[in-house]
């Protein structure tokens, strides 16, 4: 019985790591999306010759950037979580 949970647990933790990298590969794919709607919103708030207005562009792209910014946040809890899961698992293998 305890090889069957050691075994169980070594399994446990390479899906915990797994689901680590999945979601550091997430974080990092928000990246290049967050430059390009801040940049494109930067662009916009700086256009020469252009009074500053706000429309439903300006909106969607501040929408954007805070909609990019929500999910990178929910992300990084996420990992967060899992890192603390697998530090406890790591914690019980040990012991």
């Amino acid at each position: 019985m305890y090889w069957g949970l050691f075994f169980q647990t070594e399994e446990e933790i390479a899906e915990l790591e797994e689901e680590i990298r999945r979601i550091q590969d997430a974080i990092r794919g928000k990246i290049n999306p967050m430059k390009l709607a801040q940049t494109r919103l930067e662009n916009r708030t700086y256009r020469p010759n252009v009074e500053l207005c706000r429309d439903n562009v300006q909106y969607g792209l501040t929408d954007e950037v805070k909609q990019i910014e929500v999910t990178k946040k929910a992300l990084e809890d996420k990992l967060k979580q899992a890192r603390l899961v697998h530090l406890h698992s790591l914690t019980e293998l040990k012991a």
